[in-house]
């Protein structure tokens, strides 16, 4: 009898137990990790994504499979997004997983107003794409940015549109988006969205001496009024990152005077000049600076208020092609919109003038002069 109870526990015991009879081989699925978007030919076409987690997992290095890192990708074109959708999978020779869906690339076609407002639509609404999924647009076409977004046989999900944020801390060079904050901008009325672009370098990098393609960020596109303003070039855009709440590290560098310093953690202030009929601001930024080349050996007087005019110029400048285009690049309009709701009209903060932009104070404090160690 007593054999009997305790067999009857245990098998009770054995209920309550956890078990894998739901889970599946790594290499039983394909796994999507990030997904593009193109329109071409009265169609979409759409784009996916798969790497083979399997070669990742072999690696006892980070990001470095056995040999080069398996990347393939999906194509369909069709009338609507979500048809598109089925017919990869009904193609597809496994399951696919979407769960890992990290990053949407957009072409320049997918960006304009009839089709940007369908590519919101069907993101928004796939369960599978979470709001903190990355957005870049590719100059290059979608296959091809797909196709080379290996860095040095590294996996994609090791890549900079993969995790660009480890990269930015080190050097903040341009503003990144996601999902969220294009669709919590996309419908405001004052409100501009930049999403980087992304095109393939083909003479910076070299793998035992031949030419090793790989995706760099050339510059980005501005949404505002529910449609794409236009493209501007990193350079064009040096002046938006002091604005960026994220920006934690910039170089400037000139070459004239063969200087070069690091700037450390810049804030902005952006003050309303409320006492002018139209829009008009005054903005400071302040900044601590380190001094990283200064072989003329010139005096930190001279070097601070170099940097200071330099950091000037490039946020007028970049200022001036967002009035030329009808964007706000650097989110002056915001505070008034919200805050400041009868100060100026809606059609006035959207038609900003070049001398909206009347006083620009920038503050460098030189913190050390790069000195020998």
């Amino acid at each position: 009898m007593k054999f009997f109870t305790k067999l009857t526990i245990c098998l009770l015991a054995c209920l309550l137990l956890t078990s894998c009879w739901g889970a599946k081989e790594i290499q039983h699925q394909s796994y999507v990790t990030a997904i593009g978007i193109d329109y071409e030919d009265d169609e979409y076409v759409l784009y996916y994504e798969f790497l083979n987690y399997s070669t990742v997992a072999k690696s006892e290095a980070p990001g470095l499979g056995e040999g080069k890192s398996e990347i393939a990708i999906a194509q369909a074109s069709g009338y609507t997004l979500e048809w598109i959708v089925g017919e990869i999978e009904r193609a597809a020779a496994t399951p696919i997983s979407y769960s890992h869906i990290n990053t949407v690339y957009l072409s320049p076609n997918a960006l304009e107003k009839e089709h940007l407002n369908v590519v919101i639509d069907f993101l928004g609404r796939w369960p599978s794409i979470r709001y903190n999924t990355w957005l870049f647009a590719s100059n290059a076409s979608v296959e091809d940015t797909m196709a080379n977004n290996s860095f040095f046989d590294r996996a994609p999900i090791y890549t900079f549109t993969f995790d660009p944020e480890e990269m930015l801390n080190n050097n903040s060079f341009i503003s990144v988006t996601t999902l969220q904050e294009l669709v919590q901008y996309y419908y405001e009325p004052t409100s501009t969205v930049l999403i980087p672009s992304i095109n393939i370098d083909s003479e910076t990098w070299r793998d035992e001496n031949q030419p090793n393609d790989a995706l760099a960020v050339d510059g980005g596109y501005f949404i505002a009024g529910q449609e794409c303003k236009g493209f501007l070039s990193w350079e064009q855009l040096k002046g938006m990152d002091w604005f960026v709440e994220q920006t934690r590290l910039l170089h400037v560098v000139l070459p004239e005077d063969r200087i070069s310093a690091a700037i450390q953690d810049p804030t902005s202030k952006v003050e309303i000049l409320a006492n002018e009929d139209t829009p008009a601001f005054a903005v400071t930024i302040t900044a601590n600076a380190d001094v990283l080349a200064n072989p003329d050996e010139k005096s930190l007087q001279d070097i601070q208020k170099m940097l200071e005019d330099t950091i000037e110029e490039d946020i007028r400048r970049t200022f001036t092609y967002g009035v030329e285009m009808g964007a706000d690049i650097l989110h002056l309009t915001e505070r008034p919109f919200r805050f400041h709701p009868g100060l100026w009209s809606v059609e006035q903060l959207q038609n900003l003038e070049e001398d909206a932009l009347q006083n620009v104070n920038i503050d460098v404090r030189i913190q050390t002069e790069g000195d020998y160690q």
